[in-house]
């Protein structure tokens, strides 16, 4: 019965330090550095109904009188079919958070000894925290600046940033582009 108790122990332990300790952060730029989340060359595009939005800007952490937050800028325009928008949103992604998806957990007894063998990974290394979204514009040609920002996760000490362009359409559901990912900036 010790034996069982001492490896529950073991068990619970091992798992609450690698829910706070979390995975490891890929190379990251210090606070107040930029990085494209596109560019002009290559924007997100977003099509649907016979509209297409396109979008580029920078990305960065930065401290302001209100706390510590992602900030993008962007650039806007579209090719507008009937009275549609274009606009991006914003997901800041820390590198703190509950990893419960990528969680792969093996526990081995091992007979001889009473041994006990755990073996914890998570493949996730940012989790969506906050979320933002540009003002909307009908503009066809480059309209700039388009603000988006939203808080980083307190917890954390590096994040990122999830962008997508959007069409909005009156009385319908938007269109999208795929999520563009920015660098990674500390805090």
């Amino acid at each position: 019965m010790r034996n069982r108790l001492t490896s529950q122990r073991a068990v619970a332990v091992a798992a609450a330090a690698f829910l706070l300790l979390g995975t490891t952060i890929p190379s990251a730029a210090a606070m107040d550095t930029t990085t494209d989340w596109a560019t002009s060359g290559n924007p997100l595009v977003a099509k649907g109904k016979g509209s297409t939005g396109k979008a580029y800007g920078v990305w960065r952490v930065t401290r302001t009188s209100d706390g510590t937050k992602g900030f993008a800028t962007g650039s806007l325009k579209i090719d507008n079919a009937d009275d549609h928008r274009v606009f991006y949103d914003l997901v800041v992604q820390a590198n703190a958070g509950y990893c419960l998806s990528g969680l792969s957990l093996a526990v081995d007894f091992v007979k001889v000894g009473g041994a006990l063998g755990v073996n914890f990974s998570c493949t996730q290394a940012f989790y969506d925290y906050k979320t933002g979204a540009s003002s909307r514009t009908y503009s066809k040609t480059w309209e700039r600046p388009h603000y988006a920002r939203a808080n980083v996760h307190p917890g954390g000490s590096a994040a990122r940033g999830k962008v997508r362009a959007v069409i909005d359409i009156p009385h319908m559901s938007d269109s999208r582009s795929g999520w563009n990912f920015t660098g990674v900036d500390t805090y």
